[in-house]
């Protein structure tokens, strides 16, 4: 997962424009420069002496928050399918209404632990053992004990 560094300035020293204009650098590339407005209707996204966040990709343009940004804004790819699948099955067990939720849930997990297990067949021998998948599949087991002990009142 690609991240960046998050910068933080106390008081801004030039307003900075949603669009900003777009003007040549000395090497003769392209350059937005958000302290100049792109045109009149360009509106002020940081007024001067406004504190605010910034940050910036490898060959990309500056990000400029006002709050400060979630994981999600810092990370350029996203979640991983590890940590969006991890994320919904917590957030599930501590939602369990019914046993039907809870096979379900269950299922979820033990289908996602036989993909992760098909995947390590395909790595070479030498790889498995030092793999990141075998920690994932005891994760996995451990969370499908974790819900197997949740003990359900069904309403009557």
């Amino acid at each position: 997962m690609a991240r960046t560094e998050l910068h933080f300035v106390k008081k801004a020293r030039k307003p900075i424009y949603t669009e900003g204009k777009a003007t040549k650098n000395k090497r003769g590339f392209t350059v937005i420069d958000r302290t100049i407005p792109a045109n009149k209707k360009d509106k002020i996204l940081v007024e001067v002496g406004q504190s605010y966040y910034w940050w910036k990709w490898r060959f990309g343009s500056k990000n400029v928050s006002l709050t400060e940004p979630t994981p999600d804004q810092l990370t350029r790819y996203g979640k991983s399918e590890w940590d969006e699948k991890m994320e919904d099955y917590e957030e599930r067990k501590g939602n369990l209404d019914s046993e039907s939720d809870k096979d379900d849930l269950l299922e979820d997990i033990s289908e996602f632990k036989e993909e992760l297990e098909s995947r390590l067949e395909n790595i070479p021998e030498s790889l498995k053992e030092s793999s990141v998948l075998n920690e994932r599949i005891e994760e996995l087991d451990t969370l499908y004990d974790e819900v197997t002990g949740i003990e359900i009142e069904e309403e009557d």
